[in-house]
């Protein structure tokens, strides 16, 4: 089957050229790689019987969009994905792409920055743990997205590790570092949180919700009553003041932490925290330039060294203090 396309479709002199035997599946992969190769060699490398020359066909930049439209149609899900994915597929292909019954073709429509916003929303509800997280890490969700991706996600689900969203966080990971950019203040610190949180919790869209800015109060509200969510809400800079004071005597210290290190935090419950058992929850307080004078006062005689001094650091950096 294979010989008979690379004869059939492949002249000769190309097959000469570029070292193409019987069945040379590998180097039929490298070719269908090769951005500089031509759309017309793409073309015919595009029908194929190998899969996994058709996929790469579909993830070549230098592939046309008639070749990506005939490939959107392929039976192989790992094609679809590749098409689903490539920055040149029409909005509208991806728009019938997001309605893929494989999870893999819908997570590659999630990750295109091309996609449209309808196509976005008919994904917000997917019950697939890996689309959601991709849609709630795109820049571009809105808040109704967001809203609604913790209606279907909404139970925290038990877990030994949380290296799948780690993953997916890290530089050049998937989602593509465009969508995940390491300067945004709030992915960053989602970033760290994961790094320290309780991994007994599966760590996902849930937490990415949780972490987002854009998330409606009434959301972050929910999830601050949530064990897996909660320091995630927390350390959210968008997260009022009074969802922050009930979650002032939290049993779980990051969730402390993150409420003593907000600016929304009010004084009088910074003050409480500077009693705080634990060094990390009364070390944070110490560095909030929103703590008062008198707090920091109190902080700057603490028997904890590092807690003192950066009292003592964040005094000389308040005016008037």
């Amino acid at each position: 089957h294979g010989a008979a396309f690379i004869s059939a479709v492949m002249g000769d002199d190309f097959r000469k050229e570029h070292g193409i035997g019987q069945q040379n599946v590998p180097r039929l992969v490298l070719l269908a790689q090769d951005e500089s190769l031509g759309s017309e060699p793409l073309h015919s490398l595009a029908q194929s019987p190998f899969d996994e020359v058709r996929a790469c066909v579909a993830a070549n930049h230098a592939t046309t969009t008639a070749t990506t439209a005939n490939l959107a149609r392929d039976k192989k899900s790992i094609v679809r994905a590749a098409v689903a994915r490539h920055p040149n597929t029409p909005q509208e292909g991806l728009t019938v792409l997001a309605m893929d019954g494989s999870p893999e073709v819908r997570r590659g429509v999630a990750t295109n920055p091309n996609t449209p916003a309808a196509a976005l929303a008919s994904l917000d509800r997917d019950t697939d743990d890996e689309v959601a997280l991709a849609v709630a890490l795109r820049e571009t969700t809105t808040q109704e997205s967001l809203a609604a991706l913790m209606e279907v996600h909404c139970e925290p689900q038990v877990s030994n590790s949380n290296s799948r969203l780690l993953q997916s966080m890290a530089a050049g990971g998937h989602p593509p570092q465009p969508l995940l950019d390491a300067l945004v203040p709030w992915r960053r610190q989602l970033r760290e949180l994961l790094l320290r949180s309780d991994h007994r919790w599966q760590q996902g869209v849930r937490q990415v919700v949780a972490a987002n800015p854009l998330t409606p109060v009434g959301t972050l509200g929910k999830l601050s009553q949530q064990p897996d969510t909660a320091p995630f809400v927390a350390a959210n800079p968008s997260t009022p003041a009074d969802i922050l004071v009930r979650l002032v005597y939290n049993g779980d210290e990051l969730v402390r932490e993150a409420v003593a290190e907000s600016p929304n935090t009010p004084e009088a419950e910074l003050g409480a925290l500077a009693l705080d058992q634990q060094e990390g929850v009364r070390l944070r307080v110490a560095s909030n330039l929103h703590t008062s004078v008198g707090t920091l006062e109190i902080l700057a005689n603490d028997f904890s060294s590092r807690v003192k001094n950066a009292a003592i650091a964040t005094m000389s950096a308040v005016p008037d203090s």
